[in-house]
């Protein structure tokens, strides 16, 4: 016998998992579980009350039948067809109508005493002798829980037609994720059932369920079956999936007995997770009576059997030929799935992705639809569909984003980790990857002494802090190793960490809207803030997406704007509307190339800046006289300035413009004057390298024939050097 056990290091997501204390664990919401009871079972409503106390599942989530199961003894428990859609489908489905059930569960969970096996004829309806039924049994029967899951969705055709070439692919296998009931894209409900020898037997791996292992500790046994490797066989895959399962579990630190010779493995100890070829193993009866592993399982420990009817009957006394998971369940294995007449391989649970599912913090019921290819034909799993092994530790965040952060300027928080899997863990130096560059760290605090013993129950504290250098958004992962007892492999539980870093903050993404009569304006500001202590931003192009209707006061598209360390640039813009309509105009803007990355033409991180505006008709039409026409002098760019400036200014109509500037004193230091200009937006550059530092103040001044002097504007400018 071949026995690989593993000492690696294992990653563990906790994305999933809720944050909890002491000794006792805590279980999921059961808000989205849908609990059948069939009312002419005492196993059914016996089983059926003390799941929905246990789990505080709410009343209206609870569904009754009666049905009688006993129609067809030949085959146990099975209704046909005509039953089941006249008096389950069609009247469960207007009930989770009504009670607004369709779209809140996730998950139908049966009990013993229900239904377990549904005929489905070639009409779709009865059957009507009890020959037809067994001359018919290939293609004429389905599981009840795989009925049951594609009501209420887009793949409900696919309930009660004959099951040859007429299966329903699961949209869910293979995806890792967390299950999502949806009629179009999940179209079906994952099931599980409550069934087992004994009442007392399920009730047990309810209670089980309640108080899962630590992940990390057990064994997992996955148990080849050599003779089944022969080329083009078909049944070779079975092995190679335990194979890639070992694979995968060893490089996660789980201890691992894959067994690739003829024995048929036994009486082994503290077992998390089963597969075997069970009876269809052709060495199985050489070591042991109808397949029966003899092992003792831990507390959440889950299987699967490659057996074409593990699943046919839960009752005792039940002949054999093939093995019975009910005997899995006997010996104490929390959950498993088996198949209430004969399948294909193809659609047995795949050891290689249940496995590293469930040790990824996913509960039962997804873990087994999401290695399952098929919905809808002859499964049933076994067990509490929410049970989860417990994790080692866990914290109230699986992820610490700073946010927006200043460059060279440290952000800090704690991070609380808690010990929740009821025994001491061992825990090393934290590390993350992000070392070298140090703008993210994470450590333990100095009162902790390496390595440190963290009791059940107890926290420790982690200091994680963000000091950008760069400008980009940078991503981390905290990994903290500690071990667990019985396992000797290093275990890690990672936290995100995230921040992002930019020189710009922009205080206005969108500006209110602006609205104006034709003919008349507004005027708006873009408002940018440079969050940094040492950088110069630069635009070295600005532009706007409509320069008819919208302007931008004071820059050209050519122009540069400099925005220095700390500094809040308002840019105006001005909105003149030729047409009573809404519009939309979009910022351009280009950056200097160090953080060109962060700032991208027509928006800044992905978020437009965006300029509304509104045309409405002039309230009434005004005199010659009465027109007030539209003047405006802008701050001189830049201000202050070493000498060299430049001055923007819009003028309603064609006239002269006179440029002027003076001193403190009132004297004139600087004098321009045209013939006439064009109604519009203008600038001019202005040098004064010859005055010296201090206040200086400048004017236009816009005349008319006879009129000169009327309109008039002074700012003020500062030359420091």
């Amino acid at each position: 016998m071949k026995i690989v056990y593993s000492f690696f290091s294992l990653l563990i997501g906790i994305g999933c998992l809720s944050p909890h204390r002491g000794n006792t664990q805590v279980t999921s919401s059961y808000s989205d579980v849908l609990l059948i009871v069939n009312d002419s079972s005492r196993n059914s409503v016996q089983i059926a009350d003390f799941f929905a106390q246990r789990r505080s599942i709410p009343q209206k989530n609870i569904y009754h039948i009666q049905i009688d199961t006993s129609l067809f003894p030949q085959l146990g428990e099975t209704i046909d067809s005509a039953t089941f859609k006249q008096k389950i489908w069609l009247p469960l489905e207007n009930y989770m109508r009504v009670n607004n059930l369709v779209d809140s569960i996730n998950y139908i969970v049966t009990t013993k005493g229900c239904p377990l096996r549904v005929t489905t004829s070639n009409d779709g309806d009865y059957i009507d002798t009890i020959q037809d039924i067994i001359e018919n049994v290939f293609s004429g029967l389905s599981s009840f829980n795989d009925c049951l899951a594609l009501i209420n969705g887009s793949d409900s055709i696919y309930v009660l037609t004959p099951k040859i070439g007429n299966f329903a692919m699961s949209r869910y296998y293979g995806t890792m994720t967390a299950f999502q009931h949806d009629q179009v894209s999940m179209p079906f409900y994952l099931t599980t059932r409550l069934d087992g020898y004994t009442v007392a037997q399920i009730e047990s791996y309810i209670m089980k369920a309640d108080s899962t292992v630590v992940n990390g500790t057990g064994l997992f046994v996955l148990d080849e079956d050599p003779s089944k490797n022969y080329p083009n066989s078909g049944y070779e895959i079975g092995n190679e999936w335990m194979s890639a399962a070992a694979d995968s579990l060893q490089a996660g630190g789980y201890n691992v007995l894959l067994n690739t010779d003829t024995v048929y493995v036994t009486k082994q100890q503290n077992v998390i997770g089963y597969t075997s070829w069970g009876s269809n193993d052709n060495y199985a009866h050489d070591f042991t009576t109808n397949a029966i592993p003899g092992n003792t399982y831990l507390n959440g420990s889950i299987g699967e059997t490659y057996v074409s009817t593990g699943g046919r009957s839960f009752n005792v006394g039940t002949e054999y030929g093939q093995s019975l998971i009910a005997d899995w369940i006997a010996e104490g294995i929390s959950a498993i799935k088996g198949y209430t007449d004969e399948p294909y391989l193809t659609v047995m649970a795949e050891p290689d992705l249940l496995f590293p599912m469930y040790m990824s913090g996913f509960n039962m019921a997804e873990s087994y639809w999401n290695a399952s290819p098929l919905i809808g034909w002859r499964q049933v799993v076994i067990g509490d569909p929410k049970m989860t092994l417990r994790p080692a530790l866990t914290t109230k965040t699986a992820a610490v984003d700073f946010g927006i952060c200043q460059r060279y300027v440290m952000r800090d928080t704690q991070i609380i980790i808690y010990n929740t899997s009821g025994v001491p863990l061992t825990i090393m130096q934290p590390t993350n990857s992000d070392a070298p560059s140090n703008e993210l760290t994470a450590t333990l605090n100095p009162e902790y002494k390496i390595p440190l013993t963290l009791s059940p129950g107890d926290s420790l504290v982690i200091s994680a802090i963000c000091t950008p250098a760069s400008i980009a958004t940078i991503q981390d992962e905290l990994n903290i190793p500690f071990t667990v007892p019985g396992n000797t492999s290093t275990f890690n539980m990672q936290i995100g960490l995230s921040c992002t870093s930019s020189l710009l903050k922009f205080i206005t993404r969108q500006l209110p809207s602006l609205t104006a009569s034709v003919g008349d304006s507004a005027e708006g500001y873009f408002i940018f803030q440079n969050t940094t202590s040492k950088d110069t931003l630069i635009f070295t192009k600005v532009g706007i997406s409509d320069s008819i209707d919208f302007h931008l006061l004071g820059v050209t598209p050519s122009d540069s704007i400099f925005i220095y360390p700390g500094q809040t640039y308002k840019l105006p813009v001005f909105f003149m509307p030729h047409d009573t309509i809404a519009y939309n105009a979009h910022l351009g803007l280009v950056t200097n190339t160090s953080v060109g990355d962060m700032l991208k033409y027509f928006g800044i991180n992905g978020y437009s800046l965006i300029v509304k505006g509104t045309g409405t008709l002039p309230s009434s039409i005004p005199s010659d006289a009465a027109l007030q026409p539209v003047f405006m002098l802008e701050q001189n760019y830049p201000n202050p300035c070493a000498g060299e400036t430049e001055i923007a200014y819009t003028i309603p109509d064609n006239m002269p413009v006179t440029v002027s500037v003076t001193d403190a004193l009132g004297r004139l230091v600087y004098t321009h004057s045209n013939g006439g200009e064009y109604a519009g937006i203008h600038s001019q550059d202005i040098n004064l390298l010859d005055m010296p530092s201090g206040q200086y103040f400048y004017s236009i001044q816009l005349g008319r024939s006879g009129q000169s002097g009327q309109y008039m504007q002074t700012k003020i400018l500062d030359i420091i050097r």
